[in-house]
């Protein structure tokens, strides 16, 4: 996943846990010391915390061998910004985002942007917020909705 300005980034923190219902809250917690220690508003770090349960959610629920599997996640932040990647040990067939359904519209409301990639032994979901939107951001992807 490219910054906003199109440069690659690193990943500064990576947690990998086991492909299971009962680890998510290890991923939410994590997501939310990350967020907080960069000052993202309660708000924003309540969003990402949601964002990334749905994320991995997609993952675990679609692998094949669950209890044989892991899920990663890896963050990059700077003083603005944090990107979050969330990865499975195997490939996952997930429905197109274009298809709707609640996980995709959660990434889709508090994401500046995320992306799907289907790797040959691995499914991975992107995506990226900034602490505020700009100033000049009218709606979300033309949909009409602001953000504070």
């Amino acid at each position: 996943m490219n910054s906003g300005t199109g440069e690659p980034w690193a990943p500064q923190v990576t947690l990998t846990i086991p492909a299971s219902a009962r680890y998510l809250v290890t991923a939410r917690l994590v997501t939310a010391d990350i967020a907080s220690g960069i000052g993202m508003p309660i708000d924003v770090i309540e969003d990402l915390r949601v964002a990334v349960d749905e994320a991995l959610t997609m993952l675990i629920t679609g692998l094949e061998d669950a209890a044989q599997s892991t899920v990663t996640c890896q963050f990059g932040t700077t003083s603005e910004m944090i990107r979050v990647r969330v990865e499975s040990s195997a490939p996952v067939a997930l429905t197109p985002p274009s298809d709707g359904g609640y996980a995709w519209i959660v990434l889709d409301a508090v994401s500046d942007e995320f992306d799907v990639m289907q790797l040959s032994n691995a499914t991975r979901i992107s995506f990226e917020r900034a602490s505020v939107a700009p100033v000049s951001q009218v709606g979300h992807r033309g949909t009409g909705h602001t953000r504070s």
